[in-house]
């Protein structure tokens, strides 16, 4: 099964998704999934340095075997110490968050009316989301941090959610191993 590339549309919408999922399109303190309700700030609960760079977690190579077709070379976008993000030619995306920001990731999603769904064998916790016009993610929480992976399917759910946990199988142990030998 070949995986189309995201489009320019794609890139968007994903990057839009991820950021709203991450409080940052403006709401008020009060409207943000990840304030804690005292401070207005966001709980950022993770105690490493930072996350790891989110182009460093899975290869080029290993996502374009997944998605069957070349992805080129990622860019990082790290938004903050707490948070990392790879955008590639195709408009696939791969991402990393501190764990804590999960459930308040997951909320923001369902919020915007996207639906999701639970996956078992990835991480602690993992989600699909069908977000439309063949764009898929796939949301796994480790201890420590979450990954995400965004990318275009053909409309067959069962196949990405498929790709969707190799993907982030892979990134969640680079992740998980960076954050422990970090």
């Amino acid at each position: 099964m070949r995986f189309r590339a995201v489009g320019v549309a794609g890139v968007a919408l994903s990057i839009a998704l991820f950021g709203a999922a991450c409080g940052d399109d403006g709401e008020s303190a009060e409207d943000d999934p990840l304030a804690d309700d005292a401070t207005g700030q966001e709980t950022d609960a993770f105690d490493g340095e930072a996350v790891p760079d989110a182009c460093t977690l899975i290869t080029s190579e290993e996502l374009s075997e997944y998605l069957e077709s070349d992805q080129g070379t990622g860019q990082s976008m790290s938004v903050s110490p707490d948070r990392s993000i790879c955008v590639f030619p195709t408009g696939t995306i791969t991402a990393v968050e501190i764990a804590e920001n999960y459930d308040a990731s997951r909320r923001a999603i369902e919020q915007q009316g996207f639906t999701t769904e639970d996956v078992s064998g990835v991480g602690n916790s993992a989600f699909f989301e069908n977000a439309g016009g063949g764009i898929a993610q796939l949301v796994a929480q480790g201890d420590d941090v979450f990954v995400a992976a965004t990318y275009m399917f053909d409309g067959d759910t069962s196949a990405a959610i498929a790709t969707g946990t190799e993907i982030t199988t892979v990134m969640l142990e680079t992740a998980e191993s960076d954050v422990v030998d970090g």
